[in-house]
């Protein structure tokens, strides 16, 4: 709100018009550019127009998507927009039992079999599937999968800490040291309480059973999922609770230097409308803001 203000107030100070609670339905270009708003039926006339619209995701901040009818109303291509940097969601049922776990976990993201992506961090377990920083970072290739009809799965090494060889070392030898301790006090201290008798029982393994009577090759089914938890996704948390998108105008129609549109002059376009998207970080917001103030000082200097 503060920036905001702050933005309200400079433009006051310079004169700026500013009309609120009305959308924008169409924009034309003859000799100069009729903007049609939908509330009033005015027609605004203007020599150079910014769309700076933002994307379809989190609507709530009135990002509603018409920033991409409008550029594609003016001739340019809208690559495919799908949302990022949100939750997946998948159909298996243990997830309501493992809904507020938390804990650190390396994040990996196979397409068709294929390894495409990987984060580490904090991983949340919801009723539905999986969220965190790492799962958002790796969102965007498995929104546009799914829109493929690709098959998407995640891979969760939840003990990112240790290797393969020395957590398989490492719990063998509390199989022999704990032998008369059940199998979940076992991995007690190496993952959430909480998480470890889905895990076991996933395994076929009942977790009161002491650990000297768990056969061999469940135990080690257990190591091996601890290392390597495979979660099949179905389907994103959808444009509402993303972030960002990606997708949108193709970059390849827009100046770099001035963010004006190659296809029609006087018309620029900044930040989320534009097919690139970045990481959690910061980096969305200053793309928006590095291209809206570049966008808005070329459409000023322009003759």
């Amino acid at each position: 709100m503060c920036v905001r203000d702050a933005l309200e107030l400079e433009a006051k100070q310079a004169g700026v018009k500013i009309i609120n609670s009305v959308s924008v339905d169409q924009i034309k270009k003859k000799q100069h550019f009729q903007i049609h708003c939908k509330e009033n039926k005015n027609i605004y006339t203007a020599d150079r127009v910014i769309l700076a619209c933002g994307s379809k995701a989190s609507q709530i901040s009135g990002s509603d998507g018409s920033g991409y009818t409008l550029a594609k109303m003016l001739g340019h291509n809208i690559s495919s927009v799908v949302p990022a940097l949100m939750a997946l969601r998948s159909d298996e049922k243990y997830f309501k039992k493992l809904a507020g776990i938390r804990t650190g976990a390396t994040v990996q993201l196979y397409i068709d079999g294929r390894l495409i992506d990987q984060d580490t961090g904090e991983l949340q377990f919801t009723d539905y599937g999986i969220s965190g920083i790492p799962v958002f970072q790796v969102s965007r290739y498995a929104s546009k999968a799914l829109l493929q009809k690709k098959k998407v799965s995640v891979l969760l090494d939840l003990v990112p800490s240790m290797s393969n060889d020395d957590f398989a070392a490492e719990m063998t030898r509390r199989k022999e040291q704990y032998a008369h301790r059940t199998a979940e006090e076992c991995f007690n201290s190496i993952l959430p309480a909480k998480l470890i008798p889905v895990l076991l029982n996933l395994c076929g393994i009942d977790k009161k059973l002491w650990a000297v009577k768990v056969p061999e090759d469940k135990w080690n089914q257990m190591i091996k999922i601890c290392k390597g938890f495979r979660v099949n996704v179905t389907e994103t948390n959808g444009f509402e609770k993303a972030q960002i998108c990606a997708g949108g105008v193709r970059t390849t129609e827009v100046d770099s230097h001035t963010m004006e549109s190659k296809l029609v002059k006087g018309l620029y376009l900044t930040g989320e409308l534009l097919d690139i998207d970045g990481i959690c970080g910061g980096y969305n917001l200053h793309f928006a803001w590095a291209t809206g103030t570049l966008a808005g000082t070329s459409a000023a200097e322009e003759e």
